[in-house]
């Protein structure tokens, strides 16, 4: 089973930006510049041969209006 990450984007939100298309986001450890989109992230997880895979998943803030 594999996760795709939506909660460490949502964590790391100071480094995070985020579009409709997807989200660019700065390591924590280094800087260097990251992005993913749903396609990219799918992929990874076929290429990892995974039985399960977590959907492309957005947290959103406590208290967040609907």
């Amino acid at each position: 089973m594999t996760d795709s990450g939506g909660y460490q984007v949502f964590s790391l939100s100071p480094l995070v930006k985020i579009n409709d298309d997807g989200v660019e986001f700065a390591s924590h450890v280094d800087g260097a510049k990251f992005y993913l989109d749903p396609v990219i992230a799918t992929q990874a997880q076929e290429r990892l041969g995974v039985d399960i895979a977590m959907c492309f998943d957005q947290c959103i803030a406590f208290g967040a209006e609907a």
